[in-house]
Protein backbone atom coordinates (compact mmCIF):
# COMPACT_ATOMS: atom_id res chain seq x y z
CA UNK A 1 0.00 0.00 0.00
CA UNK A 2 1.23 3.45 -0.88
CA UNK A 3 3.07 5.51 2.50
CA UNK A 4 0.64 8.50 1.22
CA UNK A 5 -2.55 5.93 1.74
CA UNK A 6 -1.71 4.26 4.73
CA UNK A 7 -4.49 4.67 7.31
CA UNK A 8 -3.33 6.95 10.44
CA UNK A 9 -5.54 8.35 13.05
CA UNK A 10 -7.21 11.97 12.03
CA UNK A 11 -6.39 14.96 14.72
CA UNK A 12 -9.59 15.79 16.92
CA UNK A 13 -10.87 18.72 17.68
CA UNK A 14 -13.40 19.65 20.33
CA UNK A 15 -16.99 21.33 18.80
CA UNK A 16 -18.01 23.72 20.67
CA UNK A 17 -21.68 22.93 22.54
CA UNK A 18 -23.99 21.85 25.16
CA UNK A 19 -22.21 18.06 24.88
CA UNK A 20 -18.65 19.47 24.26
CA UNK A 21 -18.41 16.04 21.98
CA UNK A 22 -15.19 15.70 19.49
CA UNK A 23 -15.51 15.18 15.86
CA UNK A 24 -12.69 14.49 13.40
CA UNK A 25 -11.17 16.62 11.35
CA UNK A 26 -9.28 16.23 8.04
CA UNK A 27 -6.04 17.91 7.51
CA UNK A 28 -4.30 18.39 3.98
CA UNK A 29 -2.00 20.27 2.57
CA UNK A 30 -4.32 20.38 -0.74
CA UNK A 31 -6.61 22.95 -0.02
CA UNK A 32 -5.29 26.89 -0.47
CA UNK A 33 -6.82 29.83 0.10
CA UNK A 34 -7.29 29.92 -3.89
CA UNK A 35 -9.12 27.05 -4.34
CA UNK A 36 -11.44 28.04 -1.34
CA UNK A 37 -11.97 31.11 -3.46
CA UNK A 38 -12.75 29.45 -6.70
CA UNK A 39 -14.79 26.79 -5.10
CA UNK A 40 -16.82 30.07 -3.69
CA UNK A 41 -16.26 32.05 -6.84
CA UNK A 42 -17.92 28.79 -8.96
CA UNK A 43 -20.91 28.65 -6.74
CA UNK A 44 -22.35 32.17 -6.53
CA UNK A 45 -22.30 32.20 -10.71
CA UNK A 46 -24.12 29.06 -10.70
CA UNK A 47 -26.55 30.54 -8.42
CA UNK A 48 -26.52 33.96 -10.17
CA UNK A 49 -26.67 31.64 -13.81
CA UNK A 50 -29.93 30.03 -12.03
CA UNK A 51 -31.02 33.57 -11.25
CA UNK A 52 -31.13 34.80 -14.44
CA UNK A 53 -32.59 31.80 -16.55
CA UNK A 54 -35.46 31.91 -13.45
CA UNK A 55 -36.16 35.26 -15.26
CA UNK A 56 -37.51 33.90 -18.45
CA UNK A 57 -40.16 31.63 -16.15
CA UNK A 58 -41.62 35.46 -15.79
CA UNK A 59 -42.75 35.78 -19.28
CA UNK A 60 -46.10 34.19 -19.87
CA UNK A 61 -47.31 33.23 -23.72
CA UNK A 62 -49.18 35.68 -25.81
CA UNK A 63 -48.72 37.27 -28.87
CA UNK A 64 -47.20 40.57 -26.55
CA UNK A 65 -44.58 38.67 -25.12
CA UNK A 66 -43.23 36.26 -27.75
CA UNK A 67 -40.33 38.72 -29.03
CA UNK A 68 -39.66 40.01 -25.66
CA UNK A 69 -38.76 36.33 -23.92
CA UNK A 70 -36.75 35.42 -27.21
CA UNK A 71 -34.87 39.19 -26.94
CA UNK A 72 -34.06 38.32 -23.01
CA UNK A 73 -33.77 34.61 -24.02
CA UNK A 74 -30.78 35.36 -26.67
CA UNK A 75 -29.37 38.05 -23.95
CA UNK A 76 -28.97 35.46 -21.29
CA UNK A 77 -27.66 32.81 -23.31
CA UNK A 78 -25.27 35.13 -24.96
CA UNK A 79 -24.37 37.12 -21.14
CA UNK A 80 -23.44 33.03 -20.26
CA UNK A 81 -21.63 32.30 -22.54
CA UNK A 82 -19.13 35.61 -22.75
CA UNK A 83 -18.48 34.74 -18.87
CA UNK A 84 -17.59 31.41 -19.04
CA UNK A 85 -15.98 31.11 -22.24
CA UNK A 86 -13.96 33.98 -20.90
CA UNK A 87 -13.27 32.31 -17.98
CA UNK A 88 -14.41 35.70 -16.28
CA UNK A 89 -16.06 33.80 -12.81
CA UNK A 90 -13.21 31.06 -12.50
Amino acid sequence: MNAEWEARPLPMRRVCGKNNRKERIVVTNEVTNEKILRTLRHQAWCRAKGELEAVLTTFWDGPDNDQQYHDMESAVRQFVADVEDSGLAE
